[in-house]
Formats: structure tokens, C-alpha cells, sequence
């Protein structure tokens, strides 16, 4: 895309109205490569949130559950002794 617009200007008139021309196109060309870079930058940030945030409710899921089991066998043992006793 960049050489499509660096071969324009190559064809201007003046030396000096192609240099300037040739310096603002590179101007234009590294603010967008920042700007694919921030984008793609910001884009993989919220992916990696989004995992993060998935194993904080995982292990949470999963404490929750071990809490409920563990809750569950002492019932059993205490109705248990209540029974035999």
C-alpha cells in the first residue's frame, strides 16, 4: 500500500516537494503500524483477562465444591455417631 503512494510521489515535480512528500508518507506509515500494534496489543490484554477472570471462577467453582463434599462426609459421620450413640 506504502509503495503504491512512495511511487506517486516519486513522480512529483520538484526534489524537495518529493522529499517532503516522501517524509510525510513515512510519518503516515509508522502511525499506523502504532496504531495495528496498540490494536492488536489491546485485543490480546482483554483475551488474556478473559482467561484470567475464567480461571478465578474455575477455582473458585472448584473450592466451592471440595467445601460441599468436605461439608457433606462430616454430616455423614456425625449423623452416624448420633446413631450408634
Amino acid at each position: 500500500m506504502f509503495k503504491k503512494v512512495l511511487l506517486h510521489v516519486s513522480k512529483s515535480v520538484s526534489k524537495k516537494k518529493e522529499e517532503i512528500e516522501r517524509k510525510a508518507t513515512q510519518v503516515i506509515a509508522d502511525v499506523y503500524r502504532k496504531h495495528v500494534f496498540r490494536r492488536a496489543l489491546a485485543q490480546r490484554i482483554r483475551v488474556r483477562q478473559s482467561i484470567v477472570n475464567y480461571l478465578y471462577r474455575f477455582r473458585t467453582i472448584m473450592m466451592f465444591r471440595k467445601l460441599y463434599a468436605s461439608y457433606s462426609i462430616v454430616l455423614d459421620i456425625v449423623d452416624r455417631a448420633f446413631a450408634v450413640a
